[in-house]
């Protein structure tokens, strides 16, 4: 704690702050901030000193589509390293932390763009099982000494913030509190389970099954998805889960199980709970337990339930609406959107029903778009810039 507070120390304003990546640290002096955009960096610092190799230090987002580990990822860093870099010669290997956040170090010497001698130090820092955070340092060789008391002191200095609460969320959340008061409660779920079939232009390489129970105080779904692909993998994917009419107690169990076109099978699960502004979560990724515990502001709702959330709303009206959700392998939540666009007709050969409209969008650009029918059955999902299509068997 003590090397810490040192470190700091030595770092003089100005001080960083992005909340658009909820994240804070000083910058040392005679660094400046390079303001080239790039996808995914939070902020890019060089050194205006007189060097061989300009320094420079980069903290980056690294998102993942599927849950990891951190020592998962830092043995695909290693190996990243090994098959990219130019005569590597691996320096160091430890543990560490930054902000509060567990992590790791790889070090590393290298021949640079200019065959000069570089080191280079990849620290990563894990705010969930789907969200990361690197600091990369690179400094030329024989002076890394120096440079890494910069670095560390830059680490030390490194603060995660609440990201920034976007424009219309209070008014969103209320929105949603108005639409359900004025409904007696949850509409008449389907009668029946429902089986629908997953395709990719006419071939049928899956089925979703859904089933939506009234219970006390809300409703509970349960939804099964499986996919087929042959050789390129397969996907089966279970989630149960309950959904209070007022949305003040809410619950899931996801269970998955991935196969890739390398063969590799993966398993993943998750079993959360949002009850009195808290979110709690147990989870194995690939059997390695990975457990969080954060606030949920007022409105949140699980991820995995916003398409319940979503089929009660659903009507003849049009209307938007902002609100903090929580998906199964965040560590803070994020932003949906439920756009409701109201009555349409779907042909379906030479059958033309009317349908209700609505589409789900998520804060990792993911967008749903439902048709649902007068009775809440759902009759066809399609995702923007996917080639699949869930509709209903024939």
């Amino acid at each position: 704690m003590l090397t810490a507070l040192l470190l700091a120390s030595v770092l003089q304003e100005p001080k960083y702050e992005n909340t658009d990546y909820g994240i804070r640290l000083r910058i040392p002096p005679g660094w400046n901030i390079d303001g080239a955009r790039q996808a995914r960096v939070i902020l890019k610092i060089t050194s205006g000193g007189e060097y061989l190799v300009r320094p420079e230090i980069l903290v980056y987002e690294i998102p993942f589509s599927e849950p990891i580990t951190l020592m998962q990822y830092k043995e695909l860093v290693r190996h990243n390293i090994q098959r990219t870099y130019k005569d590597p010669l691996m320096l160091d290997d430890r543990q560490g932390e930054a902000g509060g956040r567990a992590g790791f170090f790889l070090e590393v010497r290298s021949k640079g763009t200019t065959d000069a001698d570089v080191v280079s130090i990849k620290g990563v820092f894990q705010r969930s099982p789907r969200r990361m955070i690197g600091v990369d340092g690179f400094f030329p060789a024989g002076k890394e000494g120096e440079l890494r008391k910069i670095y560390d002191g830059i680490l030390a200095s490194l603060e995660f913030i609440p990201r920034k609460k976007p424009d219309g969320l209070d008014a969103g959340v209320k929105d949603i509190q108005d639409a359900l008061k004025s409904r007696p409660g949850p509409a008449a779920p389907p009668a029946a389970v429902q089986e629908l079939g997953i395709f990719t232009g006419d071939k049928q390489v899956g089925t979703y099954r859904v089933e939506i129970r009234q219970a006390a105080g809300g409703e509970e779904l349960s939804t099964r998805t499986k996919i087929d692909l042959g050789e390129d993998g397969r996907v089966d994917t279970s989630v149960t889960g309950f959904l209070s009419n007022d949305l003040a107690t809410q619950n899931v169990e996801v269970v998955e199980i991935k196969v890739s076109k390398d063969k590799r099978t993966q398993n993943f699960s998750a079993k959360v709970a949002l009850a009195a502004g808290e979110v709690t979560a147990e989870r194995r990724i690939n059997g390695e337990p990975y457990a969080a515990r954060f606030p949920a502001p007022h409105g949140t709702v699980l991820a995995e339930l916003l398409e319940l959330l979503q089929a009660r709303l659903v009507g003849p009206q049009k209307k938007l609406f902002l609100l903090p959700m929580a998906a199964a392998y965040d560590d803070e939540t994020g932003l949906a959107k439920i756009e409701l666009g109201g009555l349409h007709k779907m042909k379906e050969g030479e059958t033309t029903s009317e349908v209700f409209v609505s589409h789900l969008v998520r804060d990792e650009g993911a967008v749903m778009t439902y048709w649902h029918g007068a009775d809440r059955q759902l009759q066809r999902v399609s995702a923007a810039n996917q080639s699949f299509v869930i509709r209903r068997l024939k």
